[in-house]
């Protein structure tokens, strides 16, 4: 599949006295909320920080927010699964290497509006994806807070 996601699982019988749908969509909107965050300061869950372009600028990703704004959840019974459906998203999570599939070279517009010929593209890995600490302890918070009864 070209969705890139990370899959968190809810056992729902814990929460066999409540809501469970509600709960599953506050965690997926704080879960999103996150991994967004993550993209505005440009780095990973585990808190490194991405690969800048090495001109001082920021990668593409963050000046252009497509990626970033595609970032959603959907719920597959007692699964919030978080994830992207830009078919770029996997390259840029994992890194990795662009090389033509027909011909030689592939061509694209460089910062500069230069057109350039190239053999292969290595893209750095600017993992966006995944359970940083802010998150489980954001998923503690929700969950315990779920069962207080108000």
């Amino acid at each position: 599949s070209n969705m890139s996601e990370i899959n968190i699982s809810i056992k729902s019988n814990l929460f066999f006295d409540l809501n469970p749908n509600d709960l599953k969509r506050k965690l997926g909107n704080k879960l999103t909320e996150n991994t967004r965050k993550r993209f505005l300061k440009g780095e990973s869950p585990e808190g490194t920080a991405w690969k800048s372009k090495g001109n001082d600028q920021p990668s593409n990703l963050r000046k252009r927010s497509h990626l970033m704004n595609s970032i959603n959840f959907k719920i597959n019974g007692d699964t919030i699964v978080i994830g992207t459906n830009k078919k770029y998203a996997k390259i840029h999570n994992e890194g990795g290497v662009i090389t033509p599939k027909k011909g030689k070279y592939l061509y694209f517009k460089g910062d500069d509006g230069n057109l350039r010929k190239v053999t292969q593209v290595v893209i750095p890995q600017r993992k966006f994806l995944g359970l940083s600490n802010e998150d489980e302890k954001d998923i503690k918070k929700l969950t315990f807070s779920s069962f207080i009864i108000e």
